[in-house]
């Protein structure tokens, strides 16, 4: 689970689908994509082999999910709140899902808080401001309680996008769930949906944008920017989808970053690589993560030997240790501010893979919080919010464009 989703068989939503078919321009390209097995018939292994580079090539060229640093950010990050490092905490609010396949458009699905409120109490006494980033269903069922959360000043609200239960549905979507992967009008269309839905039943409108699967790229930026939202948090450090058709995050850190333009701000989910090894994490990645590396275990033995391991900042799948070591690993290189990240649906027994019954909920609820008064504890560190970090960032942005 130190992978996310897709690590000891807990796979991503369509990973299937999009393992079965390219996305929808990568279908067009002249390689196994279109016409291969007929052209194929009767070649050598050298000759497969080569197609089959092609066809991967062709899903990493077609993607629009952001692959390296350069396509998204210019100018160097800008320095953090100064004092005691932050915690920030982000919670996707979704509908449960099968990891292994993506739901039809219009599946009824039942969409539960499970222990979400006491998360939300529990946070709000200790002086956190959670952020809800909330997807079409969770907005539909139980939007005017985050809006109630909202008013009250205990909660901000941002939004989550799924495309597979995001109205409008395209013929040209299947398969496709990484949303920056979809044209771009249909990408819209779906975003301003969900923001106008948001509006509606919470009262509140978006601060923050958070694309599910993390899949976010350049036509998305133009979207959220024609929204008026200027924070993002869809990145996730050391993580690579590129062999899904999604992004590739293996070069990326976790500092807030202005994106290309200055008007949307980066506040990625906290992650990122570990051990003797970490500064040659994003060359190691592949090649120690592969398939026959995996299945000897060769990135616990790793971890084991601390020479190389990979986290994201989630109780999700990860110990309170596993938690402490990713945040004493960053501080040491400089990095002040975190964001701790779970999804909703590990709140409710047997809706994931990371809390499969009653006592996998009380024991992930007791690790975020364990975490949290441990960040506090131990690190002198402090509660933040995104609005008040947008503000920061916002205010020593206007001041160095002004010098």
């Amino acid at each position: 689970a130190r992978a996310g989703p897709g690590a000891r068989g807990l796979r991503p939503p369509g990973w299937a689908a999009e393992r079965a078919s390219p996305s929808p321009r990568a279908a067009g390209s002249r390689s196994l994509a279109e016409g291969g097995p007929r052209r194929l018939r009767g070649a050598g292994p050298r000759t497969l082999r080569r197609a089959l580079g092609s066809f991967r090539s062709d899903l990493l060229v077609h993607s629009r999910c952001f692959q390296d640093p350069a396509q998204a950010f210019e100018g160097p990050p800008p320095s953090p709140p100064p004092g005691a490092p932050r915690l920030l905490v982000l919670v996707a609010v979704e509908e449960p899902f099968d990891w292994d396949s993506i739901p039809a458009a219009g599946t009824a699905v039942s969409m539960e808080l499970g222990r979400l409120p006491e998360l939300q109490a529990e946070l709000q006494s200790r002086g956190h401001r959670p952020c809800y980033a909330l997807d079409y269903l969770a907005v539909e069922a139980n939007g005017e309680l985050f809006g109630e959360w909202a008013r009250a000043g205990g909660a901000l609200i941002g939004a989550h996008l799924h495309p597979w239960v995001n109205p409008p549905f395209g013929r040209d979507e299947s398969g496709q769930s990484f949303g920056a992967n979809l044209p771009p009008d249909l990408e819209a269309s779906k975003l301003a949906n969900l923001f106008g839905l948001i509006r509606a039943r919470t009262g509140v409108a978006p601060l923050l944008y958070q694309a599910g699967r993390y899949g976010v790229g350049l036509q998305t930026l133009a979207q959220l920017e024609s929204h008026g939202i200027e924070l993002d948090a869809s990145l996730s450090p050391g993580f690579d989808y590129a062999h899904l058709g999604g992004p590739d995050f293996r070069r990326f850190d976790s500092r807030p970053r202005w994106y290309r333009g200055g008007r949307v701000l980066s506040v990625p989910v906290t992650g990122g690589y570990l051990g003797a090894l970490s500064g040659l994490g994003p060359h190691l990645h592949r090649s120690v993560e592969a398939g026959l590396a995996r299945r000897a275990r060769l990135p616990a033995l790793l971890d084991r030997a601390g020479l190389y391991g990979r986290l994201r900042l989630s109780p999700e799948g990860n110990s309170e240790r596993d938690l402490r070591r990713l945040t004493e690993s960053l501080l040491a290189r400089g990095e002040r501010l975190f964001t701790l990240y779970l999804h909703s649906s590990s709140l409710v027994a047997g809706a994931t893979g990371y809390a499969r019954d009653a006592a996998g909920v009380e024991a992930l609820l007791a690790r975020t919080l364990a975490y949290a008064d441990w960040f506090q504890r131990a690190l002198g560190g402090q509660p933040a919010d995104h609005l008040a970090l947008l503000e920061h960032f916002r205010s020593a942005h206007r001041a160095a464009l002004g010098s």
